[in-house]
């Protein structure tokens, strides 16, 4: 079993043990920074492929910001309860 905390949610081990389930921890943070370049590439490719076919499902996007109002999705994604990602896009209009 996998459990992300990217979300910012803690996770409820207590249900984890009730059910018999030993839990291994895994920081993405740790593997990234050990990672080459080749390696986080092809693995990035393998999860674009689980997309499309339908077999990972990425969290729905609740609010999308310019990168100039970064302040404004800072505060959104530390909103509790949002729902969904908060999105910086980058345009190249001035």
């Amino acid at each position: 079993m996998s459990i992300g905390l990217l979300s910012g949610s803690q996770a409820d081990w207590s249900i984890a043990r009730e059910k018999g389930v030993s839990a291994k921890p895994y920081w993405l943070r740790q593997w990234v920074q050990g990672v080459s370049v080749k390696r986080w590439q092809e693995t990035f490719r393998h999860v674009m492929e689980l997309v499309e076919q339908g077999r990972l499902q990425m969290a729905p996007v609740r609010q999308t910001y310019e990168l100039r109002d970064v302040k404004g999705a800072v505060r959104a994604a530390e909103t509790p309860g949002r729902g969904g990602k908060v999105v910086l896009r980058v345009s190249n209009k001035s």
